[in-house]
């Protein structure tokens, strides 16, 4: 993903406070201007398939709209993987 993103990534745990409510999110990786954030699933045929199609199930999206919102980044670069490149396909989400 650093090589994709052209930046460095490290994983680290955010927290927020947004209206009283301390939130916490935890993330697979974080630029370190932290504008953009990558989170990433292991890889499975349907979730590729909604990937590729720019369609999130809600439970993901969710996940997203919460990291973003603590985080404070721009946006997501959302993967589900296997670790190889042959079975890793990607989308923005902001």
């Amino acid at each position: 993903m650093e090589k994709f993103l052209g930046e460095d990534l490290y994983p680290c745990v955010v927290t927020r406070v947004v209206d009283g409510l301390p939130l916490l999110a935890s993330l697979d990786g974080h630029v370190m201007d932290e504008t953009i954030i990558w989170e990433s699933k292991q890889y499975n045929a349907d979730l590729a398939r909604d990937v590729e199609a720019g369609e999130l199930d809600p439970h993901y999206w969710v996940q997203l709209e919460h990291q973003l919102l603590v985080s404070e980044a721009e946006k997501v670069y959302f993967t589900t993987t296997d670790g190889t490149p042959e079975r890793m396909v990607g989308m923005w989400y902001v």
